[in-house]
């Protein structure tokens, strides 16, 4: 076990912005997985067991690989700060470079294995309704509803979903009053990514946008 992964105070900093207990869970994860390894390569095991270790390590691939890779960069990051103590002129430049690299690809990793190890919402991989209202601006409000009902509609058929319109009102200047769309998932979460619920959950509440409308010359502020 690496010394940043251990309760250490001296290691705190190291540490930066990742839990304890996520290093420590991770750990127990990546033990797990050398121990299914071991059993199966036994040789002692039936169908059945070796299937269902073969599902376990399947779902602890993705946690040990980013800790793995987070151990790694840790190392990498320790290198490249004793070389900057020993380089000068342009040689520190270019470390210094290397470890900014460094850095943000920790905190990238650092970020994605916090994501691994929280437990998923089941509902995260089902489909939803999304409803697009006008909101306070008036017809102004109502070509912004149009514009974010598009954004919405790109954003879906980019990621392979079906963007059905159930219902569509719209105002007599071409403005959207009210459209309430089905979005699927054709492959029914077979990638292991979350569903339309679980990626548009957090676009609930209220989108702004100020601008001078094309028809006046005051700047403006609509809702949808």
């Amino acid at each position: 076990q690496p010394a940043w992964a251990t309760g250490c105070p001296s290691c705190a900093a190291a540490r930066r912005g990742i839990s304890s207990a996520f290093l420590e869970r991770a750990e127990a994860m990546r033990a797990r997985q050398q121990e299914l390894l071991e059993r199966m390569g036994s040789g002692d095991l039936d169908g059945a067991k070796i299937t269902r270790y073969a599902k376990e390590m399947n779902a602890l691939a993705k946690v040990v690989d980013l800790y793995d890779r987070l151990e790694g960069l840790r190392e990498d990051e320790e290198v490249a700060n004793e070389l900057l103590g020993e380089e000068g002129g342009d040689g520190a430049a270019d470390v210094r470079e290397e470890l900014e690299s460094i850095t943000e690809e920790i905190t990238t990793v650092e970020d994605n294995l916090v994501k691994a190890l929280v437990p998923k919402d089941p509902a995260d991989e089902r489909n939803c309704i999304l409803e697009v209202r006008a909101g306070v601006g008036g017809e102004e409000a109502g070509f912004f509803a149009l514009e974010v009902l598009e954004m919405y509609r790109k954003f879906c058929v980019g990621r392979g979903w079906a963007f059905q319109e159930m219902t569509k009102s719209m105002s007599d200047f071409g403005g959207l009053r009210e459209a309430i769309i089905a979005v699927e998932d054709p492959s029914g979460g077979a990638g292991g990514e979350a569903g339309p619920f679980g990626v548009l959950k957090h676009e609930v509440g209220v989108h702004r946008v100020q601008r001078v409308p094309v028809n006046d010359t005051k700047l403006q502020t609509s809702s949808a």
